[in-house]
């Protein structure tokens, strides 16, 4: 019997909560941020002693993401997108109306329903950066290539994160 990879393509499934207007969508691959935290050094006379300083999260990125799901998302992203900047208002938002919590499912597939193997939560996210899009007659691209998001830490474990989640 052939070993099935678990970890092919689009066996990513990301829900942004709560945002019901985005639905369930897969992708082929997730980066998710370095998580670093800032050595500071304190001394008294000649020793120097370390501690944890600030934590710096690198950002999410979400790359490929399946077509014929792609529409829906696209527009949905793009209006979050706007209700962090926007260039026709000039107006920015409060950051308690676009700051949001994703989901992302590593799914193991080929063997019935997919299961996850792994769960992340990226806590305070939003879209900050959208790739440009290339329009092409002869292709049938995805709409949307990637999406990096600004997140504020991340964690596999929400509920011990204290991360409350709005219904909408």
């Amino acid at each position: 019997m052939a070993i099935i990879n678990p970890r092919k393509k689009f066996n990513f499934r990301i829900n942004i909560l709560p945002l019901p207007i985005i639905p369930t969508f897969s992708v082929q691959m997730v980066t998710l941020g370095e998580s670093a935290i800032d050595i500071t050094e304190h001394g008294f006379g000649n020793t120097i002693h370390k501690t944890g300083g600030l934590i710096k999260v690198g950002n999410l990125t979400l790359e490929r993401l399946l077509e014929g799901e792609t529409s829906l998302v696209s527009t949905a992203l793009w209006q979050w997108h706007w209700k962090v900047q926007n260039p026709v208002t000039q107006t920015g938002g409060n950051p308690i109306d676009y700051k949001r919590v994703i989901k992302i499912d590593e799914l193991a597939v080929g063997l019935g329903d997919p299961i996850a193997l792994n769960t992340w939560f990226a806590i305070g996210a939003w879209p900050a950066t959208i790739n440009g899009r290339e329009f092409d007659r002869t292709s049938s691209d995805n709409l949307v290539d990637s999406v990096e998001f600004a997140i504020d830490y991340l964690t596999q474990d929400v509920e011990a994160a204290g991360v409350f989640i709005p219904l909408p």
